[in-house]
Formats: structure tokens, C-alpha cells, sequence
């Protein structure tokens, strides 16, 4: 990816230097693309994570039948890179996307979902070892990690056009707004005259209330859309453990409940799932975590009943 010079700062790096040695010059990229490309920023690419719609953008994405995800092969080719690419940037990145849902599956697991003859898997990048499978956050995360592709580099633009046409236009408004009123406060007090201070100050008390009372509504009105979303009486594993099972933690039952085929052994975009004959006891949860939308699966309280009793009836059975 090319860079232009005027998106170029020439930072001097005055660290400790050895005799003979010369100052040591630093460029660093202060394009938004630039924040998103580096490694150590994951903070960033958090902030977009959630905007999975872009794919559909930029178009040509291929899964898996009956899965929701693509294997390595699958995104290396939506990507227009190599393999072994891709391969790098998993060494480099795993845990990133790990976090988004990335997993290795088994060939059988594959082919038990997919419901696909051998060859047919082959060709879709399923090896007999089996292999790496992504769900669309972990496909979007690639995007703002690969430098040399194309389509990345779109995927990128996509992201930073909805970032750049939010509210801009409502923003400098209110910036203006403040600006005029901070303006006729100061020169209402270098003239000395206290009516029209006080009629300053109180319009920029006006403002600063408006604003506060609109965000304290804007959170009040998401909060509840996340109720009616996720539902009041919605209970996490780790409570379920609380409440019901004298302190059991949430990793034990989770695993309690792979192990009797209740929840699924991989994640799916990011969450585990319930499987078909157990789906009426859950449901996802959505919460907000580092200004981003996450999903968590959570029991209805009948689910956490379910949970409990199994749960005691399977210790007592060890037990007899």
C-alpha cells in the first residue's frame, strides 16, 4: 500500500545511542487506515468490529453451507492473497481472532455441518487435518490487518466512510453553538457589563444542560431497547452457579453442558450456541463492552431450572 508523503511524520527517536551511531529516524503513519494497520492497536479495530455489514459491501464472500463461516482458503480468496499470507497474519494476530470467534475444527465436524463429499470439502479448503474456521468478525478483522489487498484496503475505506458520515454535519453545529456562546460570555466580561454576562452565562448553562440531558435519554432509551432485545428474567451461567448450584463456576457448567450435548464445543461468531433440541432454554444476550455491541448466551430461568436439576441429577448418579 502506497503512502503520501503529506500522510508521512518524520518522528527523531532520541533513544539511548552507541558511539559511532546516528539518530535513528521513525516514520510513522497518521492516516486513520495507518491506526487500523497497526499491530499494537487493537483498540481501534475494536471500534469497527461490530460492522460485519461491509463484507456484503465489498461483496464476494463465500462460506461454508449450513455454517456461517469460511476456512482459510475461503477468505485468502475473498482477500485476493496467498495461503500462506493469511497463514502469517494468523501466526502474528491469533489471538485477536480467536477472540472473534476463529477455531479449528475437525474434518468429521466439518463434514457432519456441511453434509459434503470428500472432494467437494477439499476443494473447499477442508483438509483431513481439518482447519481454521472464521466467522464474519474474525473475516472483518482480517480485512483491517492485511496491508497488501486490495479488497482490504476497500474493506477499510468502508469502515472509515461510516465513521466519517456519522453525525458530522450535528457535531460542528453544536461545536459552533458553544463556540458563539463562549465568544459573547468573554465579551460580555471584558466590556464589564453584568446583565449581558449573566444573560451569557446562563444561555451556555442552557446549553451544557441540553446536552446533558439528551445523552442521559439517548442512554436511558438504549438501555431499554437492550431489555426488550435480551428480555428481564435472562440469567448468565456464572449466576446460574450463584444462585442454583451453591458457587459452581460458569467455565465448570459450561463444560458440563458440552459434555451432555446441551451447548455446542465451538463458537460461532464469537459466542457458543445451544444446540437444536436444547435452543427453547437460551437465548443470545446483548450487551455493550468497549463502546461495542457483544453477544452472550444466557438461560431463561426456566433454561436455569433445566441447568440445575441436570446438573444435581448427573452428581448424584456419580455419587450412587
Amino acid at each position: 500500500m502506497r503512502t503520501k508523503a503529506q500522510d508521512i511524520v518524520i518522528e527523531v527517536n532520541f533513544g539511548e545511542l552507541m558511539p559511532n551511531q546516528t539518530v535513528k529516524q521513525e516514520v510513522v503513519s497518521v492516516t486513520y487506515e495507518g491506526e487500523l494497520l497497526d499491530p499494537a492497536n487493537t483498540a481501534q479495530r475494536e471500534k469497527y468490529i461490530g460492522r460485519i455489514e461491509v463484507l456484503e459491501k465489498v461483496g464476494g464472500l463465500l462460506l461454508l453451507p449450513n455454517m456461517e463461516v469460511a476456512t482459510t482458503k475461503q477468505v485468502a480468496q475473498f482477500y485476493d492473497v496467498s495461503h500462506q499470507v493469511l497463514t502469517e497474519l494468523i501466526k502474528r494476530h491469533g489471538d485477536e481472532l480467536k477472540e472473534d470467534g476463529m477455531y479449528l475444527a475437525k474434518y468429521g465436524e466439518i463434514k457432519a455441518e456441511v453434509k459434503k463429499d470428500s472432494l467437494s470439502l477439499l476443494e473447499l479448503g477442508v483438509s483431513y487435518r481439518g482447519t481454521n474456521l472464521y466467522p464474519r468478525r474474525a473475516i472483518l478483522r482480517v480485512g483491517m490487518l492485511l496491508r497488501d489487498s486490495a479488497v482490504a484496503k476497500e474493506v477499510r475505506t468502508q469502515l472509515l466512510n461510516i465513521e466519517g458520515n456519522t453525525g458530522a454535519d450535528v457535531k460542528m453545529m453544536d461545536v459552533n453553538e458553544e463556540m458563539q456562546l463562549q465568544m459573547a460570555v468573554g465579551q460580555a466580561f471584558a466590556l464589564g457589563d453584568t446583565a449581558a454576562l449573566l444573560q451569557a452565562t446562563a444561555q451556555m448553562m442552557e446549553f451544557k444542560n441540553r446536552h446533558i440531558t439528551q445523552v442521559s435519554e439517548e442512554r436511558d432509551e438504549y438501555k431499554a431497547e437492550l431489555d426488550t432485545i435480551n428480555g428481564k428474567d435472562l440469567i448468565s451461567l456464572k449466576n446460574i452457579g450463584l444462585e442454583y448450584l451453591e458457587g459452581v463456576s460458569s467455565v465448570k457448567l459450561r463444560k458440563f453442558l458440552q459434555g451432555q450435548g446441551v451447548l455446542s464445543e465451538v463458537r460461532t461468531d464469537g459466542h457458543y450456541t445451544a444446540n437444536l433440541k436444547y435452543a427453547k432454554y437460551f437465548k443470545l444476550s446483548t450487551t455493550v463492552k468497549n463502546a461495542r455491541l457483544c453477544k452472550t448466551l444466557k438461560a431463561t430461568r426456566e433454561g436455569a431450572s433445566f441447568i440445575a436439576e441436570r446438573y444435581e441429577k448427573h452428581n448424584a448418579e456419580k455419587s450412587a
